[in-house]
């Protein structure tokens, strides 16, 4: 397996390393296709969902889907890690970088730790990466807004008109008189 620098692209971050470009490809494109997606619609049916759909809209069986499809994925790595420390073997990778967020939410998702779910491998690695100093301070950068959106998205209360018109592309009542207005001034030009 030949190593050489590729630039690589990662949630549109450049990281520059040198790499087994297969395995690094192969990952990556396995975590944006696949775990990434997943793990997106079961945050969208656990919290959005029943927020931007009519009252008593019946989501469980979406949510139940996505659930079991998340529970198949994270098996895949649990089986991944059964020889090595982290995703491609004894290093830590960026393909460990770019799982590891996808994993976090395990326990609020799916109400229970991944060891009590069998994923013993994974629960090893999990701790392992969040025990590096890089990662403890790129999460530490974040934590107060992460918990503040955790807390929105799990409130009773209606998702803010920004927050549905960015996730979701609903315009909020409010903001149609400055529609009309920015409509008319493209119009003139």
């Amino acid at each position: 397996m030949c190593c050489c620098p590729r630039a690589l692209f990662s949630a549109g971050t450049p990281t520059w390393t040198l790499v087994p470009r297969k395995d690094v490809l192969e990952w990556l494109f396995w975590t944006n296709a696949n775990l990434g997606p997943c793990a997106g619609q079961v945050s969208h049916f656990l919290y959005y969902a029943p927020r931007l759909c009519e009252p008593k809209t019946d989501h469980s069986y979406a949510l139940d889907r996505y659930k079991r499809e998340y529970h198949r994925l994270v098996g895949v790595l649990d089986d991944r890690l059964s020889e090595n420390d982290y995703i491609l073997g004894s290093e830590f990778s960026v393909c460990d970088c770019a799982i590891w967020p996808w994993i976090k939410p395990w326990r609020l998702w799916m109400g229970g730790t991944l060891k009590e779910a069998g994923f013993f491998r994974l629960e090893k690695w999990f701790q392992r990466v969040a025990a590096r100093p890089g990662v403890r301070a790129g999460v530490d950068v974040l934590r107060a807004e992460a918990r503040a959106q955790q807390r929105q998205r799990e409130s009773e209360a209606a998702l803010p008109n920004s927050v549905a018109e960015n996730l979701f592309g609903k315009k909020p009542k409010n903001n149609r008189e400055t529609d009309a207005k920015r409509t008319q001034k493209h119009s003139k030009l």
